[in-house]
């Protein structure tokens, strides 16, 4: 079952992370898609398979 996250929540955290980090909302949003396809890459390499499976 996915969690389910409110939209105010997500922007809320993302604006944070974006000022942790000294960026704009957009670069932060972009920062995070990438370690969360690197991360999916990783995994799916430890299970032998491919990102997306």
């Amino acid at each position: 079952m996915p969690i389910q996250i409110d939209d105010a929540l997500t922007e809320a955290v993302v604006r944070e992370l974006a000022r942790r980090r000294g960026v704009t909302t957009i670069e932060a949003i972009k920062q995070a898609a990438e370690k969360m396809l690197v991360d999916d890459a990783r995994a799916a390499q430890a299970k032998g398979g491919q990102a997306g499976d």
